[in-house]
């Protein structure tokens, strides 16, 4: 086995403090798999009825233009949901590309520079009353 060979993206969930966070560590790209999983953790704390959530970056090593969709394309299933997602820990190349592309504005609150910022910042949120699925 090659020492240069990519280690597997693991992607967890934990729930402290009332809040989800989806835990990345690896990469965040199509060839990983690791934004169906993403989208895999997200549908679930959705259907457990969880509208709190923030994604942590801390760990991820890489993230390419499907990484950034699915990162909005899960802040736009929470918040279809009237719930609140919010990205932990990115890094200073993550927040320049959002910007460049325009994509600052649309994940909300936030970037927090720590989990536990972005939890307190989440629970300090008056989210609207869920939406009936009927």
């Amino acid at each position: 086995m090659s020492h240069s060979q990519a280690q597997p993206t693991q992607v967890t969930t934990r729930k402290p403090d009332q809040v989800v966070v989806i835990e990345i560590r690896g990469r965040l790209t199509l060839s990983s798999g690791a934004c169906g999983r993403l989208r895999t953790e997200v549908g679930r704390a959705l259907e457990a009825g969880e509208r709190r959530i923030v994604i942590d970056l801390e760990s991820v090593t890489k993230i390419d233009s499907s990484g950034f969709g699915e990162l909005v394309a899960a802040h736009n299933q929470v918040s279809a949901h009237n719930g609140a997602l919010v990205l932990a820990n990115p890094t200073a190349r993550f927040l320049r590309y959002l910007s460049v592309h325009m994509m600052d504005q649309s994940i909300g609150g936030g970037p927090y520079d720590s989990v536990q910022s972005a939890i307190d910042g989440l629970r300090k949120l008056s989210l609207p009353a869920p939406q009936d699925e009927t």
